[in-house]
Order: structure tokens, then sequence, then C-alpha cells
């Protein structure tokens, strides 16, 4: 305990909660004036950081009557614990891609100890998805290295994974989200992490074999091998996505054709200059480059 002037006795305890410790300081709210500024020196002074894992109690009765059937101060600052921190709820983050991954790992790097379940339509764990039309698509670089965390990461941090199950509905007054399987989650927190999809092409013949997108591991994986086996790609669309994909089926050595609207790539984001330095570029690389067409 520590007497602050105008303020009395303010008592501290440290908990661990998870990898975390709390410190609690819990001194009396109606005696505690003016003095806010002067206990966040002094709980700067023990190396700590005001607004960080430091929570503070300020009771609305003397220090020396603690509440009714609280026998000790422990027995108050553990209270005060599970009722401020609520550090017991179950989290529940839909989509298993970056963002979802990037969550899971900020609940267990701040010490959070409650359930944590991560939900993804997708057979694989997170990844980034970046890579799939550069590096892997090139050849220079597997499908592993786009991994947001290595192998055994979520069953470490204690996540219960349900990759390949996609979540199909949510229940908001039961909380439940009902998976593709048929099972249900329970969740206190919902996290919706599901970014977005690659447009579909409505167009006779789209769903024949060979037609492509590419948004996830699995078109990345099957577009490679089209690559690979040195066939003719026609891209449609001229944006970064289908430009990264003419420059990876040119290297592959594939005869390449890409398709766009406007009278240059990349012209509503780089402006007329720089995308016609582009125009050219895969022009002088063997791309044969349509502009002004629809399909």
């Amino acid at each position: 305990a520590r007497e602050l002037p105008g303020a009395g006795p303010v008592v501290t305890c440290t908990i661990p909660r998870g990898r975390r410790a709390v410190t609690m300081h819990v001194g009396p709210y109606d005696r505690l004036g003016e003095t806010y500024d002067e206990l966040m020196k002094w709980v700067a002074d023990q190396g700590e950081r005001p607004g960080g894992p430091v929570f503070e109690f300020y009771l609305n009765s003397p220090v020396s009557a603690p509440p009714e059937g609280v026998r000790t101060w422990i027995d108050l600052l553990l209270a005060c614990t599970a009722w401020r921190c609520e550090m017991s709820d179950s989290v529940v983050v839909v989509g298993a891609g970056l963002a979802g991954a990037k969550v899971v790992e900020a609940l267990h790097d701040e010490g959070f100890d409650g359930k944590v379940t991560l939900i993804g339509d997708e057979s694989y764990r997170p990844y980034e998805r970046p890579g799939l039309s550069k590096e892997v698509l090139q050849g220079k670089a597997e499908p592993d290295s786009l991994y947001v965390h290595e192998e055994g990461y979520y069953a470490h941090a204690g996540v219960e994974t349900h990759f390949g199950d996609a979540a199909v509905g949510c229940d908001l007054t039961g909380r439940r989200v009902r998976l593709a399987s048929g099972s249900e989650v329970p969740y206190d927190r919902l996290v919706l992490a599901t970014g977005s999809r690659a447009r579909a092409v409505r167009l006779p013949g789209a769903e024949l074999a060979g037609v492509r997108t590419l948004r996830t591991m699995g078109d990345g994986l099957a577009l490679r091998a089209d690559l690979e086996a040195q066939r003719r790609i026609v891209l449609v669309g001229g944006g970064w996505i289908g430009l990264e994909a003419a420059a990876a089926a040119r290297l592959a050595g594939c005869q390449v054709t890409v398709l766009e609207r406007d009278p240059l790539p990349l012209l509503n984001v780089l402006g007329e200059t720089i995308a016609e330095h582009f125009a050219r570029l895969h022009i002088d690389h063997g791309v044969d480059l349509r502009t002004r067409v629809s399909v």
C-alpha cells in the first residue's frame, strides 16, 4: 500500500493473466480528488505504461471498508479483474485470410486466454494472396512460402480451426455460427474477416475446363500447371493481376493475349504516360495486347 496526498492509501497487486501480468491499483474514488495525474506518474515510475497492461479501479468507499463478502484485498482484486477484463470470452473469427490470421495472432500476443476459433472456407491455413500472381505463379517460390504462420502455430496457440468448412449462417440472437458441415460454433465475440471474391464471368462457356480465376491457392496452383504445360493463355482484364499473370505466362514460354476494354492497361490507376510504358513493356516481351475490346 502507498499513501497518496488527498487520495489515501492505494493497494497494488500483480495478478498473472495468461501470458501477461495485470497490475491492479485500487484506491477510494471519493477521496481521489485531483490526484489522478500524480497516481499515473507513480504508476509510470513503477516501470509500467499508463493505458497499457494497467487496470485501475477506484472504489466508491474508503480503502479501510471493502465491500461486503470480500474478505481480503486479493479477493477484491480478483473480482475486479474478472469484471473488467472479460478474459474468458470466446472469440470466433470468420475468414482465414491475412486479416483473420492477424486477429488471432494479436489475441495470442496480448495474452487473451479465452477460447479462439478460426473458420475458413479453404482447406489451407491462412496465407498471403499477392504472391499467387507473382513469385509462386512464376515458379520462383513454393506455395508454402505464402503462409502467414508456420505449421503447428494455431495448435500451439490453442486456436480451434475449421479449415475447409465455410461459415454459411449466423444466429445473432443465439450467438452461434453455422458451418457448411452442419455443425455450429458458439461465440461471445464475432470477427468477420471474410474479404472479397473474384467476380464470376457470366458468359456462355464460362463453366468449361480451362477457364480460370485467380484468387485462391487452388486457383494459383491450377494456373501454374497450365503455364508449365505451355498452353495458349488469354487473359480478360489488363489490371495488376492480369498483367502479372501475363508476365508469368511469358516467362513460362506461353503464347499470351491480354484483352482490355480501355485504351491502355492500368489507365485509370496510373494515368496515360505510365500506362503507355506498361503497355509497351508487355508488347516488347511478346504479349499480344488488344485494347478497346470487350468479351
